[in-house]
């Protein structure tokens, strides 16, 4: 729907309290990346498949719109799905990049995009109250590609110490 002037003059603190929590926000995410990213003793595949449980979980088990979920937010499941998705790049990328791959990057977002894919069209196959739905992959990407660039600008960050 979108902001409103008469919103900023009904509490003008709700704006900028707004802008200061996401900003802080996204601070500890990205110093929380930086930390994981350091450390080298994590069990990424562990990680990464017990994720691939998760999103699997919440693909075919959870019921959309039900009380399990309630619609608090609008378009909630993409946000889902941008965080899930996110976080199987972060964890597929640090398995490879332990294992030395050339071109994790690549491989990370194909493995991404391939499984979100075949998880919608299955969805409505073998569920009777889930569909088919396009804004799902590009939430899936999207976060995909959000986290290979963050991963990317900590790397180039602590390269040039």
């Amino acid at each position: 729907d979108g902001f409103h002037v008469d919103q900023f003059h009904q509490n003008p603190l709700k704006i900028g309290t707004s802008f200061f929590y996401k900003y802080n926000t996204t601070l500890i995410i990205l110093a929380f990346l930086h930390l994981i990213m350091k450390t080298e003793n994590i069990n990424w595949k562990f990680i990464s498949v017990l994720n691939l449980i998760v999103i699997i979980y919440l693909s075919f088990f959870i019921l959309p719109g039900s009380d399990e979920i309630p619609p608090i937010i609008p378009h909630l499941d993409k946000i889902g799905h941008f965080i899930l998705y996110g976080f199987q790049a972060l964890s597929l990328f640090m398995l490879l990049k332990q294992h030395n791959f050339i071109k994790p990057n690549i491989v990370v977002t194909i493995t991404c995009f391939i499984i979100g894919t075949i998880i919608e069209y299955l969805q409505p196959v073998l569920t009777s109250n889930r569909v088919f739905d396009f804004f799902d992959i590009i939430a899936n990407l999207t976060g995909v590609l959000t986290s290979l660039i963050v991963i990317k600008l900590i790397l180039l960050k602590t390269v040039k110490r």
